[in-house]
């Protein structure tokens, strides 16, 4: 069982470590926010994938995957989610540079930016951004049933199930404090708007490409 256990650290380790919605949620909370904003949002995507577990492990998993209607319903939600971030990111950097003209210093921009993220906010947004995105669903069911046959005792995919929730919420906060480094924050001030512009663009981007492809997905169903 030792064997089966570091091939699905190792193959989720790759899969977390890999650019997406997640990390770039992560590194928008650390930097636009703090290194408390940052660490909640770990905490969230790490419960995100909480419930992925536990649905696979409970083979409902399977459920939602084969329901055309049921998955395409969390596509389409998932997608309006990184709609209404890219949205309000892209609000929140207009109305900033218009009251950055007001302030006195950058200094004094940066506290007021910095204090607009509670912790409930990060730990919803990195929820949601994990629980509607159903690739992962899909990724687990695909790495927990290729790996793991009926001879494995249930209690192993516990065990399995744990690692990867505690993998990915640590990895996540390793990456907090590596951008919680003043050299960082000191570079990120220089160019905020333009990653905040980037990430908020971004954010949008991808919501409208799932939402236009589901829309050809649907026309395909509808009339083949």
């Amino acid at each position: 069982m030792l064997r089966e256990f570091l091939l699905i650290s190792t193959l989720h380790f790759l899969a977390v470590a890999s650019p997406g919605p997640d990390l770039a949620l992560v590194m928008r909370n650390s930097l636009m926010g703090s290194k408390k904003a940052g660490t909640w949002t770990a905490i969230g995507i790490g419960t995100g994938i909480l419930v992925h577990v536990v649905l696979v492990l409970l083979g409902l998993g399977i459920v939602i995957t084969r329901s055309e209607i049921l998955y395409s319903l969390i596509r389409l939600a998932g997608a309006f989610f990184l709609l209404y971030i890219g949205l309000k990111t892209l609000t929140h950097l207009i109305s900033s540079r218009r009251k950055s003209a007001q302030n006195d210093s950058e200094q004094e921009k940066v506290v007021e930016i910095k204090s607009e993220i509670s912790a409930r906010h990060a730990f919803m947004s990195g929820l949601f951004t994990n629980l509607l995105n159903p690739k992962v669903i899909l990724f687990f069911l695909g790495l927990f049933s290729s790996i793991i046959t009926q001879n494995h005792p249930f209690y192993f995919q516990i065990i399995c199930g744990l690692e990867v929730v505690l993998a990915t919420t640590l990895y996540f906060i390793v990456i907090v404090n590596i951008l919680s480094f003043e050299r960082i924050q000191s570079l990120f001030r220089k160019i905020q708007n333009s990653v905040e512009a980037v990430f908020g663009i971004a954010m949008l981007t991808i919501g409208i490409y799932i939402i236009v492809n589901m829309g050809w997905t649907i026309q395909d169903f509808l009339f083949k």
